[in-house]
């Protein structure tokens, strides 16, 4: 392939591309054909990569506008056809609510802005089944579960979620052209981790949290 032709390749950044979803995703965007970049707190193998924390909001504009073929190569907004934005604490309790209450909203508030700035219009992202609530109260206003179900944040990991939900609303109501897509992942799981599933049934409190949704990172890329 002609070095013209690889520059005819789109590209596509993947922040979190170290974690379980984002290193499935870079691996099919890949096999796909696309030039892919990752942003990080740590390193990838075998594809170009930055560190950055992208709740600072200059790590993050610089991030999205220096990464080319060559690292810092200074390529401005041709640096990137796509985002794929998967880089957050993932769960619920991990960290403390404020600290990840912070580092998720912002994180996902500094790549929208840098987008938009930057004039990358194709952003998808990672929101939750976690903003429709938890399906161990019995308060729930009507199953099954359908496109109108009010949104219920029961943590301050998914009262985040719903608010980059709202959030993309508004960025796409400033910034018409720009497509910002939030899909609503369950628990990940690696084929890994179905060796545990058969120690769940022991153990009710650990079965309620991985068993009644999950998805695949291969079907979640």
């Amino acid at each position: 392939m002609s070095k013209q032709q690889q520059a005819a390749k789109p590209r596509v950044l993947v922040t979190g591309g170290a974690g379980k979803l984002g290193k499935v995703c870079v691996q099919d965007l890949l096999a796909h054909g696309y030039d892919v970049f990752v942003v990080d707190t740590v390193p990838v193998k075998d594809v170009p990569c930055i560190i950055a924390d992208l709740s600072d909001f200059g790590q993050t504009l610089d991030a999205l506008s220096s990464v080319g073929k060559e690292i810092h190569a200074g390529v401005g907004n041709q640096a990137f056809d796509a985002i794929v934005h998967l880089a957050a604490f993932p769960t619920p309790r991990q960290y403390p609510d404020a600290h990840l209450f912070q580092n998720n909203i912002m994180g996902t508030y500094n790549i929208f802005e840098a987008a938009r700035r930057l004039g990358i219009h194709n952003v998808i992202w990672a929101s939750s089944e976690t903003t429709l609530g938890e399906p161990f109260e019995n308060d729930a206003p009507y199953a099954p579960v359908d496109e109108d179900y009010p949104l219920r944040a029961k943590s301050a990991y998914a009262l985040a979620k719903v608010l980059m939900e709202e959030m993309a609303r508004q960025f796409s109501y400033q910034t018409p052209d720009m497509k910002l897509i939030g899909l609503r992942f369950s628990n990940v799981m690696e084929p890994q981790d179905y060796e545990k599933f058969a120690s769940y049934q022991a153990d009710p409190e650990e079965r309620k949290w991985n068993m009644w949704a999950y998805i695949d990172a291969r079907d979640g890329a």
